[in-house]
């Protein structure tokens, strides 16, 4: 998964048959973790959890394109997710402070 931040929106586009598509459409809610580079976390880690919903809008979808850095085919389904919780983690090498976590409601 490529989250693309553009517009006012979170947004990830993907394949129609996508399992994570289906429990967007079912339950409405995600939760994105990001990878560490390696064992050690170099670097942090961040994790986003929320609503989200399938967006047929074109105007939304050109916006998502232009963000993405790459053409999404024209199958793939845009989803827009909205963040009710944000948490990272700094590790050593990445200065932030202590436990971050931000909380909103939709």
């Amino acid at each position: 998964v490529s989250p693309i931040f553009a517009g006012d929106g979170l947004l990830v586009f993907m394949e129609p048959t996508s399992p994570k598509g289906v429990d967007l459409r079912t339950r409405g809610w995600f939760a994105l973790h990001s990878g560490v580079v390696d064992s050690a976390g170099t670097g942090g880690e961040a994790w986003v959890s929320g609503t989200g919903h399938p967006v047929g809008d074109e105007a939304v979808r050109s916006v998502a394109a232009a963000g993405a850095g790459d053409e999404p085919l024209a199958r793939y389904v845009l989803f827009e997710h909205a963040p009710t919780e944000v948490t990272c983690d700094g590790y050593g090498d990445v200065l932030l402070p202590a436990q971050r976590r931000w909380r909103c409601t939709p």
